[in-house]
């Protein structure tokens, strides 16, 4: 299916189609006139999380980690990690390394081999980005870092913004809560496990998260725990040939690559036999997957 045809059924811009739930409404609805099985991959907004029992090199392993996650590609991934969620005791260590790091990210020419984030794809994209930027602004969060449009020299060639990184974000507000698709990154405190968990699941997306602990059996039950389809433990990206892909809530339904995703490929049919006139019994009923 064309995006164009999307288009034309249900007038959404088709700049918008590359992650919106709106987009799985429709193709929904076009599935219901030509009856056919959809898995739509809607995208949505990554949380990643540092918990306090971190020794220092861990903790440097997980800020390095949150910028790779948080800047990769502008921020306009699916899988990007506009959501931190880091434990109280660890947050000024966290926050600090985050902000120095992100601040040596080299922002320029994509075609470079020494550039490290590029250009928002469009002037549009910059505007929603600059929106989201200033409503983080006029809610009072704490802007640590970035914020501003790059100019000047080769920047006017694209649509530059500086890596930013809000602290103190509510995560029930709209930097908390929406896909931003830019290179913008909210860092918001727990307690404890359990609110890190709650947090994590209060949001509509359930793409991927990120979880960087010491203590492993912690980090094996918090992403059991989180409502998403793919949860990294110590690391970004990785995507075995095997793996699946998928996402909870509004990030889709169904799953893409592997074994579950040949599942959408294959039809279920039931034979069924009492036996009547075999010289052997045949089995009571038998399920075939075609």
């Amino acid at each position: 299916m064309h995006a164009a045809q999307i288009q034309g059924f249900y007038d959404i811009p088709v700049d918008h189609l590359y992650a919106r739930p709106v987009l799985m409404r429709a193709v929904k609805k076009l599935a219901i006139d030509d009856p056919v099985i959809v898995t739509p991959d809607v995208g949505g907004i990554r949380m990643a999380r540092a918990w306090a029992k971190l020794l220092d090199a861990d903790l440097a392993a997980a800020v390095q980690g949150a910028v790779v996650a948080s800047f990769v590609n502008c921020g306009q991934d699916c899988t990007a990690a506009t959501r931190i969620y880091v434990q109280e005791g660890a947050l000024r260590r966290f926050t600090e390394g985050f902000v120095k790091e992100a601040s040596k990210l080299r922002v320029g020419d994509p075609s470079k081999a020494d550039t490290d984030m590029g250009p928002l794809i469009s002037s549009k994209q910059e505007r929603v980005v600059q929106d989201y930027i200033k409503y983080g602004r006029d809610a009072g969060f704490d802007l640590v870092t970035g914020g501003h449009k790059l100019s000047g020299g080769g920047y006017d060639q694209g649509y530059y913004v500086e890596p930013t990184i809000f602290d103190g974000v509510d995560n029930a507000s709209r930097l908390g809560q929406e896909e931003i698709f830019g290179p913008v990154v909210t860092v918001t405190t727990f307690s404890d496990e359990r609110e890190a968990v709650d947090l994590a699941n209060a949001v509509d997306f359930g793409l991927v998260a990120g979880v960087w602990s010491a203590d492993y059996p912690r980090a094996m039950r918090v992403a059991r725990r989180i409502r998403a389809g793919t949860v990294w433990i110590w690391d970004n990206y990785a995507q075995p040939v095997e793996g699946i892909w998928g996402g909870y809530k509004q990030s889709g339904m169904g799953r893409e690559l592997g074994y579950h995703g040949l599942n959408d490929f294959i039809e279920v049919k039931q034979i069924f036999t009492d036996g009547t006139g075999l010289s052997m019994k045949a089995p009571y009923g038998q399920v075939i997957k075609e």
